[in-house]
């Protein structure tokens, strides 16, 4: 019997294509990515996300299975550290962050799926290879192999980003803590040769909810500088016209998150009032 007959279905990623130029964009179909036990699946329909519902309760979806060496890199010992969850201290939360879920949108997208997973594998072992962990990075705990491919990453469960600590109204800790642990870990990065290029809130994270140490995560876009970018910043926090992985991308996404911080600390003053 398929163990996977048995699994329950877990949604990745769903989302509405859109074609065309803005603002005529028209809509296309809608993709689900989804998992079901180890293999990863996709799906088409020409129902919007917005009246989608519960997909895994619809019976009208015909879920294909995506291999992973179209989306993924090939496992190799030499080069990755598979994770061994048996090595995990006792109640420590992990989160697995899946390969090519963002940048798959269907099968023409394959080809720059597998190089962005390639390029944030390589980027992980780099840094977990290098020396100590840097406390301002997201410590890399290493792969997980499906199919002989390195199918997804795992990392220490985080307890919210910078974009949620600051949604629930609360202030981040002293602005000057956070700006200068991010500047720490671009500073790191920029000494091995790298750049992030898509630094913004929701890729910076804090253990606990009292912590104000800032994490840098997700490493799609990082990059050795001077090379081509693949994966390009997220709009508003960066220049989308960059072609080119430079230092001065995560200098001025650090500047532009230490105003929004400066702002946004007035601003709860402001509806405090003195004391």
């Amino acid at each position: 019997m398929d163990q996977c007959a048995v699994e329950p279905l877990r949604v990745l990623r769903s989302f509405d294509v859109l074609s065309g130029t803005w603002p005529k964009l028209q809509y296309k179909m809608t993709v689900v990515v989804a998992s079901k036990g180890p293999k990863r699946l996709c799906a088409t329909t020409g129902v919007r996300i917005a009246n989608l519902g519960d997909v895994t309760k619809r019976t009208d979806l015909r879920f294909e299975v995506v291999n992973y060496s179209d989306i993924c890199p090939l496992f190799d010992a030499r080069r990755h550290s598979e994770a061994v969850f048996a090595a995990a201290s006792p109640g420590r939360a992990l989160y697995v962050k899946e390969l090519s879920v963002s940048s798959f949108s269907g099968p023409a997208s394959m080809p720059y799926a597998k190089k962005v997973a390639t390029q944030e594998t390589y980027v992980c072992e780099l840094l977990s290879r290098a020396g100590s962990r840097h406390e301002n990075l997201a410590q890399y705990l290493g792969c997980i192999v499906r199919d002989g491919c390195v199918a997804a990453l795992v990392f220490p469960k985080y307890y919210e980003t910078l974009a949620e600590r600051l949604e629930r109204g609360c202030e981040p800790a002293d602005v000057a803590v956070v700006v200068r642990g991010l500047r720490s870990a671009i500073a790191h990065l920029h000494s091995k040769g790298l750049s992030h290029n898509d630094i913004n809130p929701h890729n910076v994270m804090f253990s606990g909810r009292q912590d104000t140490t800032p994490i840098l995560i997700d490493f799609d876009s990082c990059r050795e500088l001077d090379e081509p970018l693949i994966k390009r910043c997220t709009p508003g926090w960066g220049d989308l016209d960059a072609t080119t992985a430079r230092q001065e991308h995560d200098d001025k996404a650090v500047e532009l998150i230490e105003a929004h911080l400066e702002k946004y600390t007035m601003n709860i003053k402001a509806q405090v009032g003195p004391l």
